[in-house]
C-alpha cells in the first residue's frame, strides 16, 4: 500500500508540473501567524466571519507558521479546495453556503487583480459538477476576503468546492499551508486541486515539499430554512463543467 501511494503521489506530481509548466508559479515560504490581520476595502475580519450556525470548516494548517505563496497565475487558472464528506457532515442538503473566504497577497486594490470565486457541488472527487454561487471581479484584499452567497447546497450534495480563477490583468499571490512539517503535517489530506487554464485539468495539488498542501480557504454553512431542498443537480458533460471556468 505505501508503494501505492508514493507511485500514485510521484504520479500526481508530475502530472502538475506538466499542467503548470515545471512550477511556472513560483512558490517561496514566508512567516504568518494564524490571526494575522487583513486589510483593503474587500477584506473582512476572520474572526467575525466564521459564523455560520451550522458549521464553517477549513483544511489548511498554519501550525508550522509559515505559508506558501505562489506567484504569477495566468488569466483563467483555476485552483480550489474540496469540502464535505465523513470528516464535514454539515455539507448537505439540509444547509445553504453562507460565504466562503480566500487568502490572497501581494494584492494593491483598483489594481485590476481581478478573482471570480465559485461555489461548485462536486461528486466527491474534487472535480465540479455544477455551479450553485459565484462572486465575480472581486477585488481581493490583503489576506482574508469574504465572498457572501447564501446559496442553497441541493438535494443529495454532499460534497462542495470552493474554487477560484484569475481572468486577467495583474496576478494577486495565492497561499497554502507549509513547508512541510512532520509534526504539522503527518497526514495531509489530499483536499486542494488545480483546474488548468480555463477548466482543462483536475489534479490534486502537490506542493513543493510533495505533500497535498491545502489552500488557505474557509467553507461557512448556515441552516437552511427554506426546506424542502432544491432539485438534485444533474449530472454535467466535461465540455459543460470546462464551461463554468470561463
Amino acid at each position: 500500500m505505501k508503494k501505492t501511494y508514493l507511485v500514485t503521489a510521484v504520479a500526481a506530481l508530475l502530472a502538475l508540473c506538466t499542467a503548470v509548466g515545471a512550477f511556472a508559479l513560483e512558490p517561496y515560504a514566508i512567516r504568518e501567524s494564524v490571526n494575522a490581520p487583513g486589510s483593503g476595502s474587500t477584506s473582512c475580519a476572520l474572526a467575525a466571519s466564521t459564523n455560520g450556525n451550522a458549521a464553517n470548516y477549513k483544511w489548511y494548517n498554519l501550525c508550522s507558521g509559515y505559508i506558501w505563496l505562489f506567484s504569477g497565475l495566468s488569466a483563467n487558472e483555476g485552483f480550489g479546495v474540496k469540502f464535505g464528506g465523513t470528516s464535514q457532515p454539515a455539507v448537505n442538503d439540509e444547509n445553504d453556503v453562507k460565504r466562503a473566504i480566500t487568502y490572497w497577497r501581494n494584492v494593491v486594490q483598483n489594481y485590476s487583480q481581478f478573482v471570480d470565486i465559485y461555489v461548485d457541488a462536486d461528486d466527491g472527487d474534487g472535480c465540479p459538477n455544477a455551479n450553485i454561487g459565484a462572486d465575480l471581479d472581486m477585488d481581493a484584499g490583503l489576506r482574508w476576503n469574504c465572498s457572501d452567497f447564501n446559496a442553497a447546497i441541493p438535494c443529495g450534495v454532499t460534497s462542495v468546492i470552493v474554487r477560484a480563477v484569475h481572468h486577467g490583468g495583474a496576478a494577486p499571490t495565492l497561499a497554502s499551508d507549509g513547508p512541510f512539517s512532520a509534526t504539522c503535517f503527518p497526514n495531509a489530506p489530499q483536499q486542494s486541486y488545480y483546474y488548468g487554464l480555463n477548466g482543462s485539468a483536475c489534479l490534486a495539488w502537490v506542493g513543493p515539499d510533495g505533500t497535498f498542501d491545502n489552500f488557505v480557504f474557509w467553507l461557512v454553512l448556515d441552516v437552511d430554512n427554506e426546506l424542502p431542498c432544491q432539485n438534485a443537480t444533474e449530472s454535467k458533460s466535461r465540455g459543460e463543467v470546462k464551461g463554468l471556468y470561463r
